[in-house]
């Protein structure tokens, strides 16, 4: 399905819109088969690299579970379109720009200061934090010491000359805790793409509270006495006699 996938968005005509086409693909590959969707846009993206962004951000919408890995496949499979990847998915579900600007750098390593570029230009408050990390970074510190904000089709076009991957998560983890002192935006949770799941509740400080002890509701007793009851006749209603 992947590869059959991957030919119909190649071979779709230009006057019929490639974008329409693998919209209509990939909903109809996810929806006859909701396991497939990482593998199909990984097909497609590594087929056509410029609609990477529009099968995962379509992916995405029908398997948001699978959002993680859906922008590591794209990415991985057309590095070349991280940045747009990264932006494109951003746009349709701010919230998890974390998560997906990590799991996209997982899949493009070589491509972390572009998506720290598109994170920036999303979330402003991290923005200071972003450029300061990217510049003291060993990869950082071998290039301009620009703002990364907005420079994202320059680096696109120009690939890093130093050969190291910028550590993304850390680096985001460290803005936002940076920036949640002056009331920047905090992302519900900042993790890695293997852990996808809610975590468990914190405990309090000091350790868990302790409540009173379990007292059992002590039984009713109910005392009937002679005066109580009222004397009935053998026989009664309806009674017949042997």
């Amino acid at each position: 399905m992947p590869a059959k996938a991957a030919s119909l968005v190649v071979k779709a005509d230009v006057q019929q819109g490639r974008k329409n086409v693998t919209i209509a693909v990939v909903k109809a590959a996810v929806r006859l088969n909701p396991t497939a969707a990482v593998a199909v846009v990984g097909a497609i993206s590594h087929a056509d690299p410029e609609m990477a962004s529009v099968a995962a951000v379509t992916a995405a919408m029908l398997q948001h579970k699978q959002l993680a890995l859906i922008a590591k496949a794209a990415a991985e499979a057309a590095s070349s379109q991280a940045g747009a990847i990264v932006s494109a998915l951003i746009k349709e579900f701010p919230s998890s720009y974390a998560l997906i600007a990590i799991a996209a750098s997982e899949g493009a390593p070589q491509q972390g200061r572009e998506i720290l570029g598109v994170v920036a230009d999303y979330v402003p408050a991290l923005q200071a934090s972003i450029n300061s990390a990217v510049s003291s970074s060993p990869s950082g510190s071998a290039q301009a010491q620009g703002n990364v904000s907005g420079q994202v089709n320059a680096v696109a076009a120009a690939p890093s000359t130093s050969g190291l991957a910028l550590p993304v998560q850390t680096i985001l983890v460290q803005a936002v805790n940076q920036s949640s002192g002056i009331g920047g935006s905090r992302p519900a949770s900042v993790v890695s793409r293997s852990s996808q799941l809610s975590e468990p509740p914190a405990t309090p400080a000091g350790g868990p509270v302790l409540g009173p002890p379990f007292t059992p509701i002590p039984p009713v007793v109910i005392t009937v006495t002679p005066s109580q009851t009222t004397p009935q006749t053998p026989g009664g209603r309806n009674y017949a006699s042997p």
